[in-house]
């Protein structure tokens, strides 16, 4: 029984498994982002950092940070998944939750100072002129909308990401 086992393991083919970096990517992004509540005005324009894991050719989580200048410089954190299509082109619908840390534009609400809390919000996004060549990975024209607040009200939040750049890394 042993022998026959050990025959029919040799005899299979070795699957080729992926090592965890094929599926990690990292890149480069240029993002603009607005968070508008009645206490609070908060975005730019600026640069960012981004790394994602695929689980296979659809499903996908990230993280994403961003340094922006313009209505207050400020950092902008995204963490989120979503689904891409397989193939060069690979457009991806997600869903983020989002934090804005630092300057703003600030606004009392009636009575109320104006809040030194961060933005929370939860935005959905489309990039449909997105294309994998490769290892390497380029988006255009990314377009995210939401809600944002910072505690004290709740607003519109829109973002913009123009070009991404990003390589997997094995």
């Amino acid at each position: 029984m042993k022998t026959t086992l050990l025959v029919v393991l040799v005899a299979l083919p070795a699957a080729a498994e992926e090592s965890v970096l094929s599926k990690l990517s990292l890149g480069l992004d240029t993002v603009g982002a607005i968070s508008l509540t009645q206490a609070r005005t908060q975005g730019g324009i600026g640069g960012g950092v981004q790394a994602a894991f695929s689980f296979d050719e659809h499903w996908l989580v990230h993280a994403r940070a961003a340094w922006l200048w313009g209505l207050g410089s400020h950092t902008l954190f995204h963490a989120g998944g979503g689904w891409q299509r397989a193939g060069t082109w690979r457009p991806l619908f997600r869903g983020d939750v989002t934090l804005g840390l630092g300057g703003s534009l600030d606004f009392s609400v009636g009575s109320t100072p104006p809040t030194r809390a961060p933005t929370v919000g939860l935005v959905v996004g489309a990039a449909l002129l997105r294309f994998q060549v490769g290892r390497v990975i380029v988006s255009g024209l990314e377009l995210e909308a939401g809600v944002s607040t910072e505690f004290v009200s709740v607003g519109p939040r829109a973002g913009v990401t123009l070009l991404s750049l990003s390589a997997l890394l094995e």
